[in-house]
């Protein structure tokens, strides 16, 4: 199962997500990612243990694996999380829409606006100068 620690966050806030794993005794390492979608069903980010934090980790009985995010810069939105456990060779178990989660307005540029959805997928800081 996954849990979130929030269903609606502000843009550039922050999110954990708390990933349950029971009765899966594979005997190697195993990778899991988290990919995020947007209502146009995009992907616009991935979290995975290997490529973040160069991490496998082994079946059992049980196994809580937690992904702490600081900033999520995200339009404003509804966002799905796709999970997936992998062997390092082949998936093992994914599932496309796991959890949902709101991404509401959020200071993230200090300006007191973000840019919409449409105009952009993800809110990145830049000086402008003239």
């Amino acid at each position: 199962g996954l849990k979130l620690s929030n269903n609606v966050i502000p843009a550039g806030g922050g999110i954990t997500f708390q990933i349950e794993i029971s009765d899966l005794h594979e005997p190697g390492a195993m990778t899991c990612g988290l990919a995020l979608y947007n209502e146009r069903n995009h992907r616009v980010c991935l979290f995975h243990t290997l490529y973040n934090n160069n991490m496998t980790f082994r079946g059992g009985a049980k196994k809580t694996l937690t992904c702490t995010i600081p900033s999520l810069p995200l339009t404003a939105g509804q966002y799905y999380v796709e999970l997936v456990l992998s062997d390092g060779y082949n998936e093992l178990e994914r599932v496309d829409r796991a959890e949902k989660f709101q991404i509401i307005f959020g200071d993230v540029l200090g300006t007191g606006k973000i840019p919409n959805h449409r105009q952009c997928a993800v809110i990145l800081p830049c000086q402008w100068r003239e």
